[in-house]
């Protein structure tokens, strides 16, 4: 610590009576909490449809708890917030003039600051009123989009007022980064998509193992601890027709079609970024002559522009990585 007259004079702080934080340099918390609950019923009690001849009149009413922490901190200058929040609040339908009021409750159990502004579980229930299944439906679509979108702005209002300059840029710029990122995941599915319209590419290879029988070959590709091994990441399989897989912590997922011990497995197998719904399928065949095994991969199915990416990850995520850990020699034929 500096002594008195020296050192860095922020740090200085003992000769101000006022007792102010110069230049919001030391650490300092604010609980905002209660600018929330005072600021977001301006955002999200509104009128969200009214109909003609004054028919579907849906409105939040009320918001009814806020629970959860949010903070505003500072230090060295530089002020950001911190906020996980719980929201519920209650809403109104009258499908006619004449018709009862359904009610019900609109609840966001996970509001924060790790996620996008607009990015947040909606849940919306029916508690009284006529025909509640189908107001439900009718509601559901019109609330969420006026939630995201009221919620964005109140978000944006919030970082706004206990955000510095500094990090608000640095927030833009995330933000502009995480919209990008889904402009092209989104462009890459749709290229995928389309050339997945001819039914996709096929990836065909054949690796011999000099001395290593077909049951350890077998095993590998289903026993979860050599998966693991050999994978470093986390694995999960049930070894039976019919069960789901997932390796490499949820990039690869698929399911298990076909096993006949140390002779054929089969799989229907996908890459996280393919489009939703879509599998390969995958054909390991175990060709054990002379003591040596042949294990022959047939893929069909592949993305045209993932086929070369396709095959380099089994070469060096799958077979090369069997030598390296378990050390089975092989040679690509």
């Amino acid at each position: 610590m500096a002594l008195k007259g020296e050192g860095d004079p922020r740090w200085i702080v003992e000769e101000r009576e006022d007792g102010k934080n110069l230049n919001a340099w030391h650490w300092e918390e604010r609980n905002l909490l209660p600018w929330i609950k005072s600021r977001l019923p301006h955002f999200l009690v509104s009128e969200c449809h009214r109909g003609a001849d004054e028919k579907d009149v849906l409105s939040i009413v009320k918001i009814g708890t806020v629970k959860g922490e949010a903070s505003s901190q500072q230090r060295k200058g530089r002020r950001f917030c911190l906020y996980e929040l719980e929201i519920k609040m209650d809403w109104e339908l009258r499908r006619t003039p004449e018709a009862d009021v359904v009610k019900g409750e609109v609840h966001l159990p996970y509001v924060a600051d790790e996620n996008d502004k607009d990015e947040f579980e909606i849940q919306i229930t029916t508690s009284s009123g006529p025909d509640q299944s189908k107001a439900r439906d009718f509601a559901k679509p019109v609330l969420t989009k006026h939630l995201r979108k009221q919620m964005v702005a109140f978000l944006t209002e919030m970082l706004g007022e206990h955000t510095s300059a500094t990090e608000m840029k640095q927030l833009q710029q995330d933000q502009a980064a995480a919209a990008l990122a889904a402009k092209e995941k989104l462009e890459s599915q749709q290229r995928v998509a389309s050339e997945l319209s001819s039914g996709g590419e096929t990836v065909h290879m054949e690796i011999k193992f000099p001395g290593v029988p077909p049951a350890l070959i077998y095993e590998t590709l289903l026993d979860v601890n050599r998966l693991r091994a050999f994978t470093q990441s986390e694995v999960s399989l049930e070894r039976k027709v019919g069960s789901k897989f997932s390796l490499f912590s949820g990039n690869i997922t698929g399911v298990i079609d076909q096993m006949e011990e140390n002779r054929m497995l089969e799989q229907r197998w996908r890459f996280k970024s393919w489009p939703e719904g879509h599998y390969s399928k995958v054909r390991f065949t175990f060709d054990f002559v002379d003591g040596d095994t042949t294990v022959i991969l047939h893929q069909t199915g592949v993305p045209r522009s993932e086929v070369d990416q396709t095959r380099d990850g089994w070469q060096r995520n799958f077979f090369e990585r069997w030598r390296a850990v378990f050390g089975f020699n092989c040679s690509f034929m």
